[in-house]
């Protein structure tokens, strides 16, 4: 995976500088498994849900809000946490450029790719979408919104540095100020998504990998994991018995009460999930997830939603099952297919083509 793609992928040594560090504590690539499962399961919930095949399932509501709640804001956390490493190791126009460059490479392509795929397969899909969706890559398909937010927020919060300490009160300010006010809102189109999960991406921008990570080890792992699940069972209960806001969905029903319960469950549910990351960092499995979580977001939709289709094309209606092999079609089969294409030489179909070289001054180097 390229190291420009981190923020979803592998934060290996050419990022934080220490190998060492890496092979004792896998704690954020195991938090981010944890977090990229937890998304495939949802939209695997949510593409049932659209079949009419949860129609009289009482807590499939619960469900998708527990899941909404965290597992974005974990995702738009780690994202922000290596950033200030990375670009201490290069200068900043040529690390805005080439990230930039990635990720809305990576989204054009995909938006072709996953569209082509659900075109050809109009007939038996949820929502079949007209050829003229492929031409309108102003308004994301899927899940596939989160590459250009990821390419907004490189433009215009990593030039700012969040991470310089006299700027990080107030910038953590606005960002929070911002996320509040859009929190659960989705426009459908780029920059008006996922606004909500602004404050989580500047939130670790400024904590930085080079703290999380000693932070995280510093915890027992008895304390880690007790602590762990007792919170995020607590934000668990809150969700069912209340009705919280997550952060990028649920707009049209919020209210003030809904947006402030659903920001504190938010952060408490993954405060909950980095503990017990802490706790089961040598799960082998769930940190190689983490680590080619980019390659399952990419992949799992497609893969999901062709293993129901044919479950339902021959009379499996069992919900047990459905869910079952969505989500090991989802996470396991897209970490097959990726691993056979990136085989074939064809990688940059995940990672995007290389960049161009980006012009930059000569000599210069980002101050950290």
């Amino acid at each position: 995976m390229s190291n420009d793609t981190r923020s979803f992928g592998r934060a290996n040594e050419a990022v934080t500088g220490n190998v060492a560090d890496d092979q004792r504590d896998a704690s954020i690539d195991v938090a981010r498994g944890i977090a990229i499962i937890a998304i495939v399961l949802g939209h695997v919930l949510r593409g049932l849900d659209a079949a009419h095949l949860m129609d009289h399932v009482g807590w499939a509501p619960a469900a998708d809000r527990i899941l909404y709640l965290w597992h974005l804001s974990i995702f738009a956390f780690v994202g922000g946490v290596f950033v200030a490493k990375s670009v201490s190791k290069r200068p900043l126009r040529s690390y805005v450029g080439e990230r930039t460059f990635k990720f809305l490479t990576v989204y054009l392509l995909w938006t072709v790719l996953q569209g082509a795929v659900l075109l050809g397969a109009a007939r038996v899909v949820n929502n079949p979408r007209p050829l003229s969706s492929l031409l309108r890559v102003w308004a994301p398909s899927g899940q596939l919104w989160y590459l250009p937010f990821l390419a907004v927020l490189t433009l215009l919060v990593v030039p700012l540095k969040p991470w310089r300490r006299e700027r990080a009160p107030w910038l953590l300010g606005l960002a929070a100020v911002l996320s509040v006010a859009m929190w659960g809102f989705d426009g459908g189109i780029v920059g008006t998504q996922g606004l909500g999960l602004v404050v989580f991406f500047v939130g670790g921008a400024i904590i930085g990998v080079d703290r999380l990570r000693p932070a995280l080890r510093s915890i027992p792992t008895v304390v880690a994991a007790a602590g762990g699940i007792g919170l995020f069972a607590l934000g668990m209960v809150a969700a069912i018995c209340a009705d919280p806001t997550p952060p990028t969905t649920g707009w049209e029903g919020r209210t003030a009460s809904s947006v402030a319960l659903g920001v504190a469950l938010s952060i408490l549910m993954s405060a909950a999930v980095l503990l017990v990351a802490r706790a089961a960092r040598s799960w082998n499995f769930l940190a190689f997830c983490g680590r080619r979580s980019l390659d399952i977001y990419l992949a799992h939709i497609i893969l999901a939603s062709g293993s129901r289709i044919v479950l339902v094309k021959f009379g499996v209606h069992s919900l047990e099952l459905l869910i079952a092999v969505g989500l090991a079609a989802g996470v396991l089969g897209s970490l097959v297919v990726a691993t056979a294409i990136r085989n074939t030489g064809l990688a940059w179909v995940f990672d995007g083509p290389a960049p161009p070289a980006w012009p930059s001054k000569r000599g210069a180097r980002s101050r950290p």
